[in-house]
This record gives structure tokens, C-alpha cells and sequence, in this order.
């Protein structure tokens, strides 16, 4: 993650807006919406009070690494790169 958010700090402003731009024109495109249509969007939100113990993100983090390993282990077997 670290190398993600070094790397993104070198693009500058317009470089980040040229991006932006790209990624709508091609959902534009997969979803086929001509110029001519008006893009409408709805939104509905609610809060639901829990227990939300710091840090959540960590523990995510953690899950998520955790479900990784074996799917890494078994492409590095596959491609044999070996150990990591």
C-alpha cells in the first residue's frame, strides 16, 4: 500500500483529472450512453448505530492478508517462482 501511495503522490493534478476523465468515457462507452443523454443518479443512505471497536481498518487489513497467502502460495507454485 505504501508503494501505491508513493507512486500516486508523482501525478499532479491534471494527470489525475486526465484519468478521471478516461475511466468515464469508457463506462460511458460499456454502458453505451450517447452525448446527447443526461446521466441521472440516485443515492440513499442510513445510519445504523454499532460498536465499532479502533482500529477496524486494521483488523480488515489483517482479514484480508490473511485470505491472500494461500490463493499467492499456490500461483507462486504454479508459476515457479518459488518461495516469497
Amino acid at each position: 500500500m505504501q508503494t501505491i501511495v508513493r507512486k500516486l503522490t508523482w501525478l499532479d493534478e491534471s494527470t489525475l483529472l486526465a484519468i478521471n476523465v478516461l475511466i468515464a468515457k469508457v463506462v460511458h462507452l460499456a454502458i453505451r450512453v450517447l452525448s446527447s443523454d443526461k446521466l441521472k443518479g440516485r443515492a440513499d443512505s442510513f445510519v445504523v448505530g454499532t460498536d465499532v471497536e479502533y482500529p477496524v481498518d486494521l483488523r480488515f487489513l489483517a482479514e484480508v492478508l490473511r485470505m491472500l497467502i494461500r490463493p499467492t502460495a499456490k500461483l507462486n507454485d504454479k508459476h515457479g517462482i518459488g518461495k516469497w
